[in-house]
């Protein structure tokens, strides 16, 4: 979905993305992006993420399953906007601070969007501050065991 979107925003304004990761579905990605000529770089695994988050203006994690992405987390800390899939984890993270997609064009909507420098600091600046009043950087734990709780309990 990300090869895609960029792929309908480059046509709109010039951008390139960097794909961090590898997987069962690696060769797939890279195939889909060289014929839909997309500017992307693939990084494979990375274990620094701070030099990939320094270059970026915002972060992408389309994915099916995901809890509580520390991908996204790591990227509102370095105060960078998000783009993410639709799901409960990323949901609560984000809140209203970013932006939560479906489709490839909502995605490519919001990539041209964030490829204003006054828009995506802006919306870095917000997703910063939500995490920061979410989650305690030296004890996660108390808060997010309370929400776990609460829809546990809520659920019974």
């Amino acid at each position: 979905m990300f090869i895609e979107a960029l792929a309908i925003a480059s046509r709109q304004i010039k951008m390139a993305g960097i794909v961090a990761g590898s997987g069962p579905l690696e060769r797939r990605v890279r195939e889909l992006a060289c014929r839909l000529n997309v500017s992307v770089r693939f990084v494979g695994h990375a274990s620094e993420i701070v030099p990939l988050l320094s270059e970026s203006w915002a972060v992408v994690l389309l994915s099916w399953f995901e809890g509580l992405p520390l991908a996204i987390e790591e990227a509102m800390w370095a105060g960078r906007p998000v783009v993410s899939s639709r799901l409960p984890g990323p949901a609560w993270l984000l809140g209203e601070c970013g932006t939560l997609a479906n489709s490839v064009e909502s995605v490519a909507e919001m990539l041209v969007r964030l490829a204003d420098p006054n828009v995506a600091r802006t919306l870095g600046e917000a997703a910063a501050e939500r995490i920061r009043s979410v989650i305690n950087v030296d004890d996660p734990w108390p808060a997010l065991e309370a929400i776990y709780s609460e829809k546990i309990n809520g659920q019974l």
